[in-house]
């Protein structure tokens, strides 16, 4: 025979329902918001292979890539990286915003800074370093020795190099840490 529940025990067992309901769709919504979290971070760090997907382009071997194609890449890399913390210190005029940017952007600084953090360098950084300052460039230093604009090659092609593997943290985290030893 079935016993009839009194309404304490139909609450409590609804209530128990409700809580397991409650704690899957915490679940659920965890997952998937760990899953968004891992998009964004994958997006925030893999540019290139957000745009290789995007625009179809087929996967290149890095090691392809000649040092001043990285040092190119890698010094629109570094000016957007310099300009974006610039910009997100606060709202300024663009003429000041453009003089603190050249005076981090320019040769004789980034020399100093790649100085400043060689020694932090992982072993494949450092070979794409020499590869970069002992390239061949067509161009010219214009504010700068050739040692300094060599330098300066080379740490762009660094940047380049990371840019373009999807390791943007990575390039980040050096920008940061030249920045912070050759200014303050």
């Amino acid at each position: 025979m079935e016993k009839s529940l009194t309404k304490s025990q139909t609450k409590s067992r609804k209530d128990a329902a409700d809580k397991k309901a409650g704690t899957d769709a915490k679940q659920d919504d965890s997952a998937v918001g760990k899953q968004m979290a891992d998009l964004r971070e994958t997006v925030k760090n893999d540019i290139p292979g957000m745009l290789a997907e995007l625009y179809e382009i087929p996967q290149q071997d890095m090691k392809s890539y000649s040092p001043l194609t990285l040092a190119y890449i890698g010094d629109a890399v570094f000016e957007l990286l310099i300009r974006s913390v610039l910009v997100q210190n606060g709202n300024t005029s663009v003429n000041k915003l453009n003089k603190a940017a050249s005076r981090i952007e320019c040769a004789p600084r980034q020399s100093a800074m790649i100085k400043a953090i060689r020694d932090d360098l992982t072993e494949t950084e450092k070979k794409i370093y020499k590869r970069g300052r002992n390239a061949k460039s067509a161009t010219k230093a214009k504010n700068a020795t050739t040692a300094e604009y060599r330098r300066a090659t080379g740490l762009e092609a660094v940047i380049g190099y990371l840019y373009l593997s999807g390791d943007l943290q990575r390039a980040a985290e050096l920008v940061k840490m030249g920045i912070e030893r050759t200014i303050g």
